[in-house]
């Protein structure tokens, strides 16, 4: 059930190539307890190892449930850039 009292909280979380790391550590960000609503964004910079169609299967995986994909994925890795 739905608390409609309490504030969303957005949790964004960049990655890069974190293809055996990433379903670990969206469980760990979905399991914190909190008074808040969790909007978990992951935000993938161009992971060439998997990590899209791993973000994929676990979006299926968990129905949403508050965790987001950005649609957009860069044609470059641009931290690479900073």
């Amino acid at each position: 059930m739905v608390d409609s009292n309490l504030h969303t909280i957005s949790i964004i979380i960049p990655c890069y190539n974190e293809k055996h790391t990433i379903a670990q550590i969206l469980s760990v960000v979905q399991n914190v307890n909190i008074p808040y609503h969790k909007e978990i964004i992951v935000v993938n910079d161009c992971s060439t190892d998997g990590t899209k169609e791993i973000l994929d299967s676990l979006l299926n995986e968990f129905g949403g449930g508050g965790i987001y994909r950005t649609p957009y994925q860069n044609p470059q890795n641009i931290a690479i850039k900073a």
